[in-house]
């Protein structure tokens, strides 16, 4: 699998290259598309993302984005069917991948209006192609309604993966700071071509204005969804790599400024193209240090990038000071702390439920008469729901979580999981899924101990916990004694 994915994600940044290419050769000459090229391949963490990340999200949405335009592009130019078509499959595969990829419809939705004159243009379009039209405004509804089933799935099935969308966006813009300057993945940091963007979209507005204001609510509305999402630094990676797939656009803007740079005359140009190339040059250093572990991947600071800035290793001084930053993975509650501990959950299953008397099993217990059988017919176990904020009024607190397991099959049949998560009505962020296949005993009750904190930023105030056990195997497996501890630190501690 790894290597059929590889081989696709080679594909797919060779086709992306090349679309990205022919879209340049419709709008410049051969030497801004070369420059603009170069710049946006090598000169941003794209060229990190598809040389040595390969099979990721963002290097296959980039090559979908590249084509989708192509595509919108052909459409405007000669309204045939054909086109539109193409545009479907392409559009709903973005969406798969990322549901924010149905903002790209801005694009095709706008392209040629900019003044009432474009406007009553594009109305007589509308009426002598309605149908083409009401198949746009259908690929609209069905991209946006795919984005609601983006991985199928919901915590504790097969196919979900605790993917950060589906946290809930809580204010506008609220990170629009950090996310283009923070010295942990600050987009302009690690990124700083994209700069030229700037500049860019005022020459894209004065030349193509037909295509300019598609492309600029295009990329307003992508960055202020991405810098009011909570979760804005997740992962590890170099730079922000939420904006990669927004590349094909922005190379527009990017290629406008060379434009109007090789207007002007010779040492005029020389002088401009200084800072392309410094950034270029800087982002090529800066990739070889992150693939050489000198800027790494979570947890960046000011204090470390100054420390290792320009520089072709790391010293132990540097090295100290990234270790003040670093959080321990995976969770484990600091020992020697001084907690207050409550008894927040806890599940013996010696009373059968009224209408749940089939899950309970009275031949094997870890201790009194009963355990609970999870199960194929009833994959999931009774567990905690709480309301965080009724929990504790601290920032720090943890949770541990303590259970009994037995089964009799082979224990690499045995395909239990503990599921921690936080829910904010109906939305779920800090997703855990602990998997114990392979890793108890047969025909003994093994002994399950999982720490978790708490976050500290709730999305909301009626914000849940849910802790349960999840057997997404065939084989039954037995659970007892389950039970769910708060640790809160002590006052004056």
């Amino acid at each position: 699998m790894t290597s059929f994915l590889s081989i696709w994600a080679v594909i797919s940044a060779t086709t992306g290259i090349l679309l990205l290419w022919l879209l340049l050769r419709r709008f410049f000459s051969v030497s801004v598309s070369i420059l603009t090229l170069i710049a946006v391949v090598l000169g941003t963490n794209y060229f990190r993302w598809i040389f040595f990340e390969g099979a990721t999200a963002h290097n296959f949405l980039f090559t979908l984005f590249a084509a989708f335009l192509l595509l919108t592009l052909n459409w405007h130019r000669d309204r045939r069917w054909i086109w539109l078509l193409l545009m479907l499959p392409t559009l709903l595969l973005a969406c798969f991948f990322h549901d924010l990829a149905v903002i790209i419809l801005l694009v095709p939705l706008l392209y040629g209006i900019y003044d009432k004159t474009s406007w009553d243009e594009n109305v007589l379009r509308i009426r002598d192609h309605r149908g083409q039209y009401l198949f746009l405004l259908f690929m609209v509804i069905l991209s946006a309604g795919l984005t609601r089933f983006a991985w199928f799935a919901e915590p504790g099935t097969t196919l979900y993966f605790g993917d950060p969308k589906a946290s809930i966006y809580t204010w506008i813009a609220a990170n629009f700071q950090l996310i283009l300057f923070s010295f942990n993945k600050g987009w302009l940091v690690y990124t700083p071509m994209m700069l030229l963007v700037f500049p860019g979209m005022y020459f894209l507005a004065e030349r193509n204005k037909p295509l300019f204001y598609g492309f600029f609510l295009f990329f307003l509305f992508w960055f202020l969804l991405k810098a009011s999402h909570p979760l804005w630094a997740t992962g590890a990676g170099f730079g922000q790599r939420f904006f990669i797939e927004t590349y094909p656009l922005l190379a527009l803007a990017v290629g406008y400024y060379f434009q109007w740079m090789l207007e002007k005359k010779p040492w005029v140009r020389v002088f401009l193209l200084i800072l392309p190339v410094f950034f270029l040059l800087l982002n090529l250093f800066q990739t070889w240090q992150y693939t050489n572990n000198i800027l790494v991947a979570e947890n960046m600071n000011r204090e470390y990038y100054q420390a290792v800035f320009g520089k072709t290793t790391a010293d132990s001084s540097a090295r100290k000071i990234m270790a003040k930053y670093r959080n321990p993975m995976p969770e484990t509650m600091p020992a020697g702390g001084s907690y207050a501990v409550s008894k927040i959950g806890s599940w013996d299953y010696e009373v059968p439920l009224p209408g749940y008397e089939p899950f309970y099993n009275s031949s094997v217990s870890h201790s009194g008469k009963r355990s609970w059988r999870t199960c194929k017919e009833k994959p999931f176990s009774p567990g905690l729901n709480r309301k965080i904020r009724d929990l504790s009024p601290h920032d720090t607190v943890w949770i541990r979580v303590t259970a009994w397991l037995y089964f009799t099959c082979h224990k690499a049949e045995s395909c239990v999981n503990l599921v921690i998560l936080c829910n904010h009505s109906g939305t779920v962020y800090k997703y855990m899924s602990k998997n114990y296949s392979n890793k108890l005993e047969t025909g003994i009750w093994n002994k399950v101990t999982y720490d978790y904190q708490l976050p500290s930023h709730l999305q909301g105030p009626d914000d849940e916990l849910n802790v349960y056990f999840w057997n997404s195997g065939e084989r039954e497996v037995l659970l007892d004694d389950f039970t769910v501890e708060l640790f809160e630190p002590k006052q004056g501690k």
